[in-house]
Parts: structure tokens; C-alpha cells; sequence
């Protein structure tokens, strides 16, 4: 499997319309200026202008989005996340929250309008990353953002625990 963290900054100027792939790393997905929708799992998911979204791996995902404002590009920042990665960063949060476990019937929430400190972190990947390229300051950067950004969704509804672990049973 891949080892570590990546983050990737794509802008695009026209609509991104993805058929439906299969994802193998956890991915937390920020988008900005754009309208549209996501499937993750067959969940339909209508995303407005800045939006974050959660996928656990394993999952099957497609898209259809525009620019909401034309004059602007569609930004779209990935943080993807490998299996020690997430376990770590849990490892450190469940210290300090224990997870809800939600009855079957409810369908996951996989997105929320982005919560400060994931726009913060994703300013940090953004502005400090390309200095960092390959060093091992990368690494330490992306686990320490990445509990944060999991606290924070978690913080805002979005169940991570529940979510990233959604596909294994």
C-alpha cells in the first residue's frame, strides 16, 4: 500500500465531471467555488461553493461540479491518507472523545461546509508544503494537521470514526 500522507492543490477552470472510480486511501476532499454533486457509496451528496467531504477507502466515487462563480477557478485540495496514518491520528483522538456509535439506520454524513481550522490546515499544507517536498518535516506536518482536521469534522457532525471505518465490516 502507499506509505504516508499526500496532499494535492488542483484548480481547474471548467466543470469537473468524474465517472465512477474506486478509491484505496481514506481522502479528505476541500473544494471551493464550485456546485454540484458527489456520489460516494451511492450516496448523493450536493455540494455549495466551500464544502469539505470525507471518503472512507474502498468506497466507489463520481462527481458532476461547476464553478459557482465563473469568473474563478474550482479549487480542490486532497489530503489522502493511508491506513497507519488514520489509525494514528484516531489513536490520539479517541484519548480524548469517545466515539458515538449511531444506529444502522442511519446514512453517514460525508460532508459539511468547511469548518475553520480545516480551512487553516489546508492553508498550512498549501503554503508550506512545496518548501517541505520530501523531507521529513512533511511527514510530521501532515499527522499533526491531520488530527486536527479530523477533530474539527468530527467537531462539526461528521462522525470520522464511524465514516473512515464505515466500509471494513
Amino acid at each position: 500500500s502507499n506509505t504516508g500522507m499526500k496532499y494535492k492543490r488542483i484548480l481547474s477552470q471548467s466543470h469537473v465531471v468524474l465517472k465512477e472510480f474506486y478509491v484505496d486511501q481514506h481522502l479528505i476532499v476541500k473544494l471551493s467555488n464550485v456546485q454540484g454533486d458527489v456520489h460516494i457509496n451511492g450516496h448523493a451528496i450536493e455540494l455549495n461553493n466551500n464544502s469539505t467531504f470525507v471518503v472512507p477507502k474502498f468506497s466507489h466515487i463520481s462527481c458532476s461540479i461547476n464553478q459557482l462563480n465563473s469568473q474563478e477557478n474550482i479549487e480542490l485540495q486532497l489530503l489522502m491518507i493511508d491506513e497507519e496514518s488514520i489509525s494514528e491520528a484516531f489513536k490520539y483522538i479517541s484519548a480524548l472523545k469517545q466515539p458515538t456509535f449511531p444506529t444502522a439506520s442511519c446514512s453517514p454524513v460525508y460532508t459539511i461546509s468547511t469548518p475553520a481550522i480545516v480551512d487553516q490546515n489546508f492553508v498550512l499544507f498549501n503554503k508550506l508544503l512545496p518548501s517541505l517536498c520530501g523531507s521529513s518535516i512533511e511527514t510530521t506536518l501532515l499527522s499533526q494537521c491531520l488530527v486536527f482536521i479530523l477533530m474539527a469534522l468530527n467537531e462539526a457532525g461528521i462522525d470520522v470514526f464511524n465514516v473512515y471505518r464505515f466500509n471494513y465490516d
